[in-house]
């Protein structure tokens, strides 16, 4: 259970540093509950909460990282339509 834990952490990890190819690879797909048998042993523990700080920190980084892409939508649909990019090329002749 700890092991597939760190796989699905390290692959989001991965993918926060710019691994754009971890989800074409397989590395990240549907998550699912780990199932267990009982208690976690106490030898795993530390192990157990270490991957669960990297979840957090990796979650907070994907917050932030779409809070930013919304900020940067909500920035593009306010400008004006005017000085948005052409849909296509544009020439301007200087010799005239």
């Amino acid at each position: 259970m700890l092991d597939q834990l760190e796989r699905d952490v390290k692959a989001i990890e991965d993918v926060l540093a710019g691994d754009d190819q971890a989800v074409a690879r397989g590395d990240i797909g549907p998550w699912q509950v780990p199932t267990t048998s009982g208690p976690i042993p106490d030898v795993l523990v530390p192990r157990a909460r270490r991957i669960a700080d990297r979840q957090v920190d990796a979650q907070e980084a994907l917050v932030a990282r779409m809070r930013s892409a919304r900020e940067q939508r909500d920035v593009v649909r306010r400008l004006d339509p005017g000085t948005r990019r052409a849909t296509r090329s544009v020439y301007l002749d200087t010799r005239a």
